[in-house]
Formats: C-alpha cells, sequence, structure tokens
C-alpha cells in the first residue's frame, strides 16, 4: 500500500516551491541551429518535386483517338424524363471496349518523375547548444501538509455510516450493516439477522388491519395511487355523461309538447276572430 498506490497512501515529504521561477537567463534547449552555417550557392529552394519525365515515350498500341469511356447505346431515355426541369438528357458512361485489350485510350501525356535537384528550404543543422543548462525544476521546499502513517491498514474503528439516498417513501430504516466483498457472506449474514427480526415482527404485529396493508403498498408504490384514482373517475365520468344525455331527452320531449300547446292557443284565437266577425256581419244588416 505504501509503494504501488496512486495517489501514494503518505504525501510527499518534499514539493516544489510554487514561488519559484525559472531564471530568464536559463537556456534549457538542447539543440541548437548552427549560427555560422550558410546556404550553398547551388541549393535552389524554388526547384519543384516533381518534373516530367522527357524520356518517356508513348507506349506502343496507345489508341489516342479513343476515348476511355463511351455512352451506353442500350440506354435509353426515360419515359417520365422532362428536359426542362431535368436538363437534356445523356446516356450514362461506360468503358470503352476498344480500350480493353490496349494500354491504354485517348490523350497521352509523359508522367511526372522525382526531380533529382529538389532540395526544399534550407535550413541551418543543429548543434549542441554550448549555453545548455538542461531542464529546469523549480527547487524543493518543506511539504507543509506532511504526514506518514506507517500502517495505513490498521483503521480506526467505525461508528457511523452515512447514507445518501432518494425515496419516495417514508419511515425507511437501516440497521445490519455489512461491509465486506463476498455476496455470500451478505446473504447468510442477512439470514440469520434480517429475515429472523422481519418474520418475528410479522408474527407480533396482530395490530395490522386492512387499512395498514393498504397504507404500507401506498407508502412502497406511490404509483398504485394514481391507478386506482383514473380507475374510479372513469365511471363516475360516464355516469354524468348518461345523466347530461337523459336530461337532453327530457328537455327535447318538453319542446314538442311547448309546441302544440302554442299551436292550440293560436287555433283557439283564430276561432273567436272569425266569430266575431261573423257576429258584426249579422248587426250591419239591421242597422242599414
Amino acid at each position: 500500500m505504501l509503494a504501488n498506490c496512486s495517489p501514494p497512501v503518505n504525501p510527499p515529504n518534499e514539493i516544489d516551491d510554487p514561488k519559484d521561477k525559472k531564471p530568464a537567463d536559463w537556456d534549457d534547449r538542447a539543440k541548437i541551429p548552427d549560427p555560422a552555417a550558410k546556404k550553398p550557392d547551388d541549393w535552389d529552394e524554388t526547384a519543384p518535386e516533381f518534373i516530367v519525365d522527357e524520356a518517356a515515350v508513348m507506349p506502343e498500341g496507345w489508341l489516342e483517338n479513343e476515348p476511355a469511356l463511351i455512352p451506353d447505346a442500350s440506354s435509353k431515355k426515360p419515359d417520365d424524363w422532362d428536359d426542362v426541369t431535368d436538363g437534356e438528357w445523356e446516356a450514362p458512361k461506360i468503358e470503352n471496349p476498344a480500350c480493353k485489350d490496349a494500354p491504354g485510350c485517348g490523350k497521352w501525356s509523359k508522367p511526372q518523375i522525382k526531380n533529382p535537384k529538389y532540395k526544399g528550404k534550407w535550413s541551418p543543422p543543429l548543434i549542441s547548444n554550448p549555453a545548455y543548462k538542461g531542464e529546469w525544476h523549480p527547487k524543493k521546499i518543506p511539504n507543509p501538509d506532511f504526514y506518514e502513517d506507517k500502517e495505513p491498514y490498521k483503521m480506526t474503528p467505525i461508528r457511523a455510516l452515512g447514507l445518501e439516498l432518494w425515496s419516495l417513501s417514508d419511515q425507511i430504516a437501516f440497521d445490519n450493516f455489512y461491509i465486506g466483498t463476498s455476496k455470500k457472506g451478505a446473504d447468510e449474514f442477512a439470514a440469520q439477522t434480517w429475515a429472523v427480526k422481519h418474520s418475528a415482527e410479522l408474527a407480533a404485529d396482530t395490530s395490522a388491519s386492512v387499512l395498514d396493508a393498504i397504507k404500507e403498498v401506498v407508502s412502497e408504490k406511490p404509483w398504485v395511487v394514481a391507478l386506482v384514482t383514473l380507475a374510479v373517475m372513469l365511471p363516475l365520468e360516464e355516469e354524468e355523461e348518461d345523466a347530461e344525455g337523459s336530461a337532453s331527452e327530457e328537455n327535447e320531449e318538453e319542446k314538442p309538447a311547448s309546441k302544440e300547446a302554442g299551436d292550440a292557443e293560436k287555433e283557439d284565437e283564430d276561432a273567436s276572430e272569425d266569430d266575431h266577425e261573423a257576429e258584426e256581419e249579422e248587426v250591419s244588416p239591421a242597422h242599414r
């Protein structure tokens, strides 16, 4: 633990001085360009890297008058092709069968080769730096936070454990913590402690009622409340819709009855007016 842990169990007894700075005249360059070197007179920085091979000759059988690709004579213009929107139609290109056995087709040009005079941009060679002082490091100072634990495996007794969790259920309790790396050991410890205690608590709790069981389920599974609420509201909504439909039908029945009563009243009024007119006609000749 003292040698292989990273970061180490014990901090270093010396650390870099955070206030120390590299001197302005400190030269940490191991190599530097040779100040006495000069570019040779025959060094041409403008020479290209590749040049045309003037000694090259067109291979025998090269078909300069034959294109490498030709239109496919078997292809046809699609029926839905519109020259206005799609542009002028052109047959797809295929390899020229005449070039199959030839070394090449189309215009021939001389290939390029590496330029023997190419040297690129000149730079002076590197030499050892006579002023080199080595890689600079800040000086060491005693670590003000240094401590040394020669037996880190010996830990003080654990008196408490802290838990950080998020849960919607209340009254959650933890006890009988098991610290180890064996799942089998944890299961055996739980069987010897928690399982026995849990069974005894259930057997001793004779006052548990249906309401307590419901509370326990709701506490452990809050989503059950939403599900039950939804199941109850759906039938209530259907009953309300049925009640509204019945009231609407009664109103529709009352409307024709009201209409019939109104028509009857109107007929009575018309009959009364006819009788009155008849009486006036009978009285009129007598007055004459």
